[in-house]
């Protein structure tokens, strides 16, 4: 059988790169808008569902 990495590639992918755990303030900083974004969709939701609900009383 013949080996699909070797082992110069296997250290290769494993090896070296350091990853960055962001911090809270980071996260905070990063996805502000996401909670905004969240409160607006639920809003429209919302009201497409309050006409829905008017356009079905109105046309029936």
């Amino acid at each position: 059988m013949q080996k699909t990495k070797t082992t110069k590639a296997r250290r290769a992918a494993h090896g070296g790169a350091k990853v960055h755990i962001p911090t809270d303030a980071e996260l905070t900083e990063e996805y502000r808008y996401v909670l905004t974004d969240l409160r607006r969709i639920g809003l429209l939701a919302l009201a497409m569902l309050a006409l829905l609900i008017v356009l079905a009383i109105v046309l029936v």
